[in-house]
């Protein structure tokens, strides 16, 4: 571990998940004000919990572009890889965080993939199927499928509303919507962690909702094609899109 400022961070958050969540002392002395202004310690939290299985050790597995106030590090948390972009202000303290999935932690057979599902949570269950727009798609593989839950493919029926809405004119994708405090989810996605007040085009926000699984941005939009989370019900079915004579973008 480098003796430096940043190494001696990184060798903190090694060791702090048997002990999630923190304190907000805890934190507070650990990552800079600039930070804890745009991320709270709940959200932090949050953030780190969902990294692992409660109570993962974090295992370093290397270093990389080791400066005196930054470096990259490859660790392990459970069954999952990451590599960590950390960084620190002047007085040592954490400035930047980033933790992005290591290409390692893709599996290449179903039974990396089982492995991975049964450490997410004490129940998990995952079903796969044929792709396709037919009904009668057939399963090629599953653990523990009774009733499969809709999970974030509600965010697509989301995208498929707003979709809709664009080529009928009720909105377009350059539309502004605004980041409230009464929008704010927990969960995946960084929107979460803007100031109250930011504005994004509805494009960005759809971008976020898929690209990342943004549950902030997937409140957004359902609240602007007029639905809410507690009265909206999919059922299973094709996603069959629109025939248009034009394109709408």
């Amino acid at each position: 571990m480098p003796s430096t400022p940043v190494g001696k961070q990184l060798d903190w958050l090694l060791g702090i998940g048997p002990r999630l969540p923190l304190s907000t002392k805890e934190i507070s002395a650990h990552f800079d004000a600039a930070l804890l202004a745009q991320v709270s310690p709940a959200a932090l939290n949050q953030a780190l919990e969902s990294l692992g299985p409660p109570g993962s050790a974090t295992i370093l597995l290397g270093l990389s572009k080791v400066e005196t106030s930054s470096l990259v590090a490859l660790v392990q948390i459970g069954a999952s890889r990451y590599s960590v972009q950390l960084g620190v202000d002047g007085a040592g303290l954490i400035a930047g965080l980033f933790f992005k999935p290591a290409a390692s932690s893709v599996p290449h057979s179903w039974s990396e993939v089982d492995k991975q599902v049964t450490t997410i949570a004490s129940r998990s269950e995952l079903l796969g199927r044929q792709s396709g727009f037919r009904r009668d798609l057939q399963p090629v593989h599953s653990v523990s499928a009774g009733t499969a839950a809709l999970g974030s493919m509600f965010k697509l029926f989301i995208l498929g509303a707003i979709a809709n809405a664009v080529h009928d004119h009720r909105i377009s994708w350059s539309q502004k919507v605004t980041i409230t405090a009464a929008v704010k989810v927990g969960g995946s996605g960084t929107l979460q962690n803007s100031p109250d007040g930011t504005e994004l085009a509805v494009e960005q926000v759809a971008i976020k909702m898929i690209s990342v699984s943004d549950n902030t941005a997937a409140d957004m939009l359902l609240k602007l094609v007029g639905g809410s989370p507690s009265r909206i019900r999919c059922e299973p079915g094709p996603l069959t899109p629109r025939s248009t004579s034009r394109s709408s973008r």
